[in-house]
């Protein structure tokens, strides 16, 4: 999973701190290649067991990356994406009235969290 999740961000994912920055330092640019240079086998099996609607989320964020760039990087994409993930799990055309206030509960507390903690 840590693999995969780097694999995602395009990032590499720093324990001690929960906020990933938008721009990749020269550090973490060299990581990111000796990362891929030392596990590519293994990026290459996890890419082949994805389903096709994950590795197309994958071939848009180098885009949504790009047009947040262009406008000045004013979001948090990480943050935006993972919102919508919240939102998509508790989907209230597909799930009772629980799992809709269920979702809807997770939701606040996600936003609540976002604004107040980090």
């Amino acid at each position: 999973y840590y693999l995969f999740c780097e694999i995602l961000m395009q990032r590499p994912l720093d324990r001690k701190q929960i906020r990933i920055p938008n721009r990749l330092s020269s550090k973490d640019a060299a990581y990111m290649k000796q990362m891929a240079k030392d596990h590519f086998d293994s990026i290459m099996t996890v890419i082949r067991s994805l389903p096709l609607p994950m590795l197309l989320v994958f071939r848009n964020i180098n885009t949504v990356r790009s047009i947040v760039k262009t406008h000045g990087d004013c979001i948090d994409r990480y943050s935006l994406m993972a919102h919508v993930a919240v939102q998509g799990a508790y989907n209230i055309s597909h799930k009772n009235i629980t799992m809709s206030i269920r979702g809807l509960i997770e939701k606040m507390q996600f936003d609540f969290i976002l604004k107040y903690v980090f």
